[in-house]
């Protein structure tokens, strides 16, 4: 996943610098167990990148089914905005197998990658609110404890992102001893929005080594699988509860 320069950054960015784009709320996971994957509301949609279209069609991880997606045209729900058009299968989650994380060997081995743009979800409700999971590794032995990313809601410049020195490619190790202070161990980052327009932008950018100036030549982006769903309205909830209590009280009289 090399990109030649921060000249092809700068022109994947401005690219796609019109992608809508909520204030997203971030928070991270190492991505080490199959319970990390979120099922909270209701599954909008869930895929993982492959280019392997010998395996099953979809997945279940704790529940979720994620869809196979091996080709380089966005699936359903997504826009990739004339970027990640290229799937791999590349064997990048190698944290060791076990019977709590054999869902996301599944679905974290594969990746679709291209220049540095963002991945949009479309046909939103304006005003709804939604979780959205970005799943993100890459552990072969040649950029263990190197690659990271920093992912955000928005194309701001270094400093304001979201989530800074997030480090993917640890192979379950925890945060490599030679990271930046503040980096973090994650492969899944997870974020809540309330939708202001029809599509909502992802932006992920890729570094090495250390540095976030695009020196190691890797200032793409890459996508292992996505997963967004509905969040019910508290309030929504709360009424809910209400009724049915109100409905239980009437019956039981």
């Amino acid at each position: 996943m090399n990109t030649p320069s921060l000249l092809a950054l700068a022109i994947g960015m401005g690219i796609t610098s019109l992608a809508h784009g909520a204030s997203i709320t971030w928070t991270t996971s190492p991505g080490l167990v199959d319970t990390e994957v979120s099922t909270v509301g209701t599954g909008v949609l869930a895929y993982h990148f492959t280019s392997n279209a010998a395996l099953p069609a979809s997945v279940a991880v704790n529940g979720v089914d994620f869809i196979r997606s091996t080709g380089a045209a966005a699936p359903a729900g997504l826009s990739f905005n004339g970027a990640f058009d290229n799937p791999e299968d590349v064997n990048g989650y190698q944290v060791p197998l076990t019977a709590e994380n054999a869902g996301l060997n599944a679905i974290l081995d594969g990746q679709n990658w291209g220049g540095a743009s963002s991945v949009e979800m479309t046909g939103l409700t304006i005003g709804q609110q939604y979780e959205v999971q970005y799943f993100l590794s890459d552990d072969r032995a040649a950029f263990r404890n190197l690659r990271h990313y920093a992912v955000s809601d928005a194309n701001d410049p270094f400093g304001s992102r979201d989530v800074e020195f997030g480090f993917h490619s640890t192979a379950g190790g925890g945060v490599p001893g030679a990271a930046p202070v503040g980096s973090i161990d994650a492969k899944i980052f997870t974020g809540t929005f309330t939708a202001d327009a029809a599509s909502q932008a992802v932006f992920t950018w890729l570094y090495e080594g250390g540095t976030h100036d695009g020196a190691s030549g890797n200032s793409g982006s890459q996508i292992n699988a996505i997963q967004l769903r509905v969040i019910p309205e508290p309030a929504a909830a709360v009424l809910s509860g209400a009724m049915l209590g109100l409905l239980l009280f009437r019956r039981r009289r």
